[in-house]
């Protein structure tokens, strides 16, 4: 797979707008200040219970604003949307504007299904970044760092009432896409930033509006295929 489409698969996987190729840019993935925290054995304990309440419950959703500051045009491309995440079954993104479309990600495939209706889908088994992307939304989601531990280099700092996450890959392959994340909390995601290695930066702001035990009757045909 070549390096266009594996970053349409991560963008995808992200809920991002795909914008195609950029232009190299200056690395600024680890100017956060969060990187001047590796995660040791002291603040371990406070990680421990920021992704404990994390993991209370299986089902989260609420609504997204995602800003795409892309390097090559000098300029924000902001989206809105709503979001739904279920531990068991995957994450679904619904884009309301400017294009309306919807996204849904499971440990197995990726779909996206266009205003039409028309579907396009990834399956996991032939993308390795895919896997490794699906699998970092659910750890952080869901609230299980070691996880993420497994996949990145790690950085913390705050406690459980409000906390930041650093991650930068530790695989070549995804790193020459992703080349970190940032992650802001507290109950529950609040933001996530996601450096390209391109320089384009895209930032998610999360407002919470629910959480339960399961999904609601109908939520679950949304990951069926």
């Amino acid at each position: 797979m070549s390096k266009g489409t594996r970053r349409i698969a991560v963008s995808l996987a992200l809920g991002l707008l795909v914008l195609g190729g950029a232009s190299a840019a200056p690395d600024t993935s680890r100017s956060d200040p969060v990187f001047s925290h590796p995660l040791g054995a002291d603040a371990r304990p406070a990680m421990n219970a920021s992704f404990g309440r994390l993991s209370e419950k299986a089902v989260v959703a609420g609504s997204f604003v995602q800003t795409t500051r892309v390097q090559r045009l000098g300029r924000n491309l902001v989206s809105k949307g709503e979001f739904l995440f279920s531990a068991k079954d995957g994450v679904y993104w619904k884009l309301t504007s400017p294009y309306p479309s919807s996204i849904v990600m499971t440990a197995t495939k990726l779909v996206q299904v266009s205003e039409s209706g028309e579907k396009s889908v990834i399956e996991a088994k032939d993308n390795l970044v895919f896997q490794r992307v699906a699998g970092t939304m659910q750890a952080v989601f869901s609230g299980r760092p070691e996880a993420l531990e497994r996949e990145f280099e790690a950085y913390f700092q705050g406690d459980a009432s409000s906390w930041r996450l650093g991650l930068v890959p530790k695989d070549k392959s995804v790193r020459g896409i992703v080349a970190s994340l940032v992650v802001e909390g507290g109950d529950s995601i609040r933001a996530l930033r996601l450096n390209e290695a391109s320089g384009d930066v895209v930032t998610y702001s999360f407002e919470t509006a629910r959480k339960a035990d399961d999904l609601a009757e109908g939520e679950r045909g949304l990951f069926v295929f």
